[in-house]
This record gives structure tokens, C-alpha cells and sequence, in this order.
């Protein structure tokens, strides 16, 4: 959901369109869920008919796509470890997830219509005023919405991959950060929150003391005051991994930041300083707005000069070319595109295109390997975020680059 449907607008008055809107965030998987269920429906009426049916083959239970299992619900239950009944109910209980968010929202809407209509000027204040914090709550329900439920009751709620093609067992260890970082935080828009396509995601997965936030929720709110932007606590930096304004003082590059670090590791115990790194992860405009709306004592990391360098040493190789004859190999990156998540996200469009535009993990690992991240290390994470790019793409069809 775009977080600009959470002001109050006369579109409350419309049920239709209102649904229509809050229900997007659920759109594929209620599309792929009312297949299975149709299919469901079918194969058990003809299974009450059919005391015999044969038994299906094992070998057929080769998960080849998305499509493969969508034209069994057999095959998609035994893919996803449950029964025909568990998977109906999965998308049922989903549905009622929904229909209920959307009545809260619309309820809502209508007390911020509602309130809306007063003409003297001290009502129209207090007016404004009711519908921020409305527009706050909208933002909290959904937020709530989403952490609980996820995009897609089908996906994997640690590496947000499909469950038959989840990689979280790719992960046996975790990296330790370099020395000088506290810690890395990987805010995350709750429209994010669940993505497939997403990389952030596995930051938790390959690093230590690294955590998974999404903006809006509270509890994550708390840790984000708490423990990231520390206004209390003089031995915490925090950074944010996004470029600032040209010319701001409180940008700096990866050479400086890096000095920075040795200077404070240098330091007595009591008064040493340690870098908290904060990797915003979001499309490009959410991400812009979270950015800007960060207190301005936080310095702004640009590592636009190593992503160029990263990826005109040739480094790519390693990860745009396939180990498996099996499999098709992803697209060569390009001056628009160097991302190893290009395949299957664009990155970045317009003004935002360009070829320093790369995945939040990509963008994390090139800068903490410019902070003393081991070489082998980054490798390691950034062949994982290869591997389940590439499994995606074998498992939707998506066997070319978005153009």
C-alpha cells in the first residue's frame, strides 16, 4: 500500500474504490490462491467420484515453477508441507485479513469525512489536526497488518522467498562486522515488508547484530529511538547508507568514514565511539522520503564511487554467471543496471535510474567491505542474494532482465 492513501480523502465515500485500493497489497496472492482453491474444489468432487484415482507419482513432485504447482493443488500443498484443507483455510483466513483491514480503514475514513465539513476556522484547525492522527492510525493498522500477515501467507517469513524455494538454510553462519560498527539496521517501509524480490531482507540472515525494522510499526519504533538514533548515548554514530543533498555538511564518503572509525577505535574504552549503519530499504521515492524525515544529526554515507568501482572491476562475474548448465544465466549487467537484482526489479527509474543504483544488500555489503568487512565475507552474502535471484526467476518464469 502506498502510504499516501493513509490522509483522509472522499474517496471514503466510494466502498468500491476504497477496497479496490487497500486490497492491493493482497492482489497476487488472492489471485493465486482463488486458482488453488477452484482447482481444489475440482479435484475433490472428482476424488468422491473416484475411489480409485491413482496415486501421483512421486517424481512428479519435482518442483519445476510456480505454474507447475498452481496446476496441482496436490502438488502446491506437498510443495508447501500441508494438506489440500490446510491450504484452503491459509487463503481463507487470508481473505478475512484483508476484508477486516479494509473495513477498519474505511471506518476511518468515514469519521475523517465526517469531521471535515466544519467551516469556522477553529474547527477546520481542530479538523486538521484529527485527520493527521487518523492518517497515523490508518498508517500503524497496516503496518501492523503486514508484520503479521505478511505479503503472502505462501512465503517465507525469515528470507521472504517462496516456501519451496526458500534459502534461509544457505545461511549456516553469520559474518561478524567490521571493528568500529556497532551494529547494521535495516529500516524498511512496510510496503516492503514480505517482498520476494526483496534483498534487505537477508542482511539478518549472514550478518551479526544486525536487525530487521519496519518504519510505523511501534515496537520496531522503540528499537529505532532506542538503539539507532541514540540521542542520549554520545558513544553511537549513526549513519544512514543515502547520499544527502549536494554540498551538505553532513555527508560523507567511505574514505572519511573509514577514518572516522579508526579515529575512534583508537580511543580509551569509556569514551570510545562505535558506528551504527542505517540501510533504508524501500522503492527509491519511499526510501527518499524516509531519508528526509531522519533528524538531521545523522550523517548521510555516499558510496556512489565504490558501487562504480565494485562493478567496473569485473566483480559481477562471479554472480551474473550461472554455475548450472540447467540453469539460464542472468543477463549481463549494464550501465543502467549493474544490480544483481536486476532480473528481476527495476532499479530505480527516471531521474533515479542509474548506474550506481543497486539492491539495499548489494549497497550494504560494498560498504562494509570499504569498512574492513572481510573480501571472502561479502562474496559469500552477495552469491546467496545471486542464488535466490536466481531461483525466483526460475520459479515465476521470469527467465529475462526487466527492460
Amino acid at each position: 500500500m502506498n502510504h499516501h492513501l493513509l490522509a483522509a480523502t472522499a474517496q471514503c465515500t466510494r466502498p468500491n474504490s476504497s477496497f479496490a485500493i487497500h486490497t492491493t497489497s493482497w492482489k497476487s496472492s488472492i489471485r493465486l490462491s482463488s486458482s488453488i482453491m477452484m482447482m481444489a474444489a475440482s479435484e475433490s468432487k472428482q476424488s468422491n467420484t473416484n475411489q480409485h484415482k491413482a496415486q501421483i507419482d512421486p517424481d512428479e513432485i519435482t518442483i519445476r515453477n510456480a505454474a507447475h504447482l498452481v496446476s496441482s493443488p496436490q502438488r502446491f500443498a506437498q510443495s508447501h508441507d500441508m494438506t489440500i484443507q490446510q491450504v484452503q483455510q491459509t487463503i481463507q483466513a487470508r481473505r478475512k485479513v484483508s476484508l477486516d483491514l479494509h473495513h477498519e480503514l474505511l471506518a476511518l475514513d468515514n469519521i475523517a469525512f465526517t469531521g471535515s465539513n466544519s467551516s469556522n476556522n477553529t474547527s477546520i484547525a481542530k479538523n486538521h489536526q484529527q485527520q493527521q492522527q487518523i492518517g497515523k492510525m490508518k498508517h500503524q493498522l497496516i503496518c501492523q497488518s503486514r508484520f503479521l500477515h505478511q505479503r503472502n501467507p505462501f512465503v517465507c517469513r525469515t528470507c521472504w522467498t517462496h516456501i519451496p524455494i526458500c534459502i534461509c538454510t544457505l545461511f549456516e553462519r553469520k559474518i561478524p562486522l567490521p571493528k568500529g560498527v556497532r551494529g547494521v539496521y535495516v529500516w524498511t517501509h512496510h510496503d516492503e515488508w514480505g517482498r520476494t524480490s526483496n534483498t534487505g531482507s537477508m542482511l539478518p540472515l549472514g550478518l551479526v547484530n544486525t536487525q530487521l525494522l519496519m518504519k510505523g510499526l511501534d515496537c520496531h519504533d522503540e528499537i529505532f529511538q532506542r538503539e539507532v538514533l541514540s540521542l542520549n548515548d554520545d558513544t553511537v554514530v549513526p549513519v544512514v547508507l543515502w547520499p544527502g543533498k549536494p554540498g551538505d555538511n553532513a555527508t560523507v564518503t567511505l574514505p572519511e568514514l573509514r577514518e572516522m572509525i579508526n579515529t575512534y577505535n583508537n580511543q580509551q574504552d569509556d569514551t570510545r565511539k562505535e558506528v551504527v549503519l542505517i540501510c533504508i530499504e524501500g522503492t527509491w521515492n519511499n526510501a527518499r522520503k524516509m531519508a528526509n524525515k531522519l533528524p538531521p544529526h545523522i550523517l548521510h554515507l555516499d558510496i556512489g564511487n565504490e558501487i562504480t568501482t565494485f562493478y567496473s572491476n569485473n566483480n559481477h562475474e562471479m554472480y551474473f554467471t550461472s554455475t548450472s548448465s540447467t540453469r539460464a544465466p542472468l543477463p549481463k549487467p549494464t550501465a543502467l543496471s549493474p544490480s544483481i537484482l536486476a532480473p528481476l526489479r527495476r532499479q530505480g527509474k527516471g531521474k533515479e535510474g542509474g548506474s550506481t543504483n543497486v539492491s539495499t544488500l548489494e549497497a550494504t555489503i560494498i560498504a562494509l567491505l570499504g569498512l574492513g568487512l572481510e573480501e571472502e565475507d561479502g562474496r559469500w552474502i552477495l552469491s546467496n542474494a545471486k542464488e535466490k535471484v536466481d531461483r525466483i526467476r526460475e520459479f515465476t518464469g521470469k527467465v529475462y532482465a526487466r527492460s
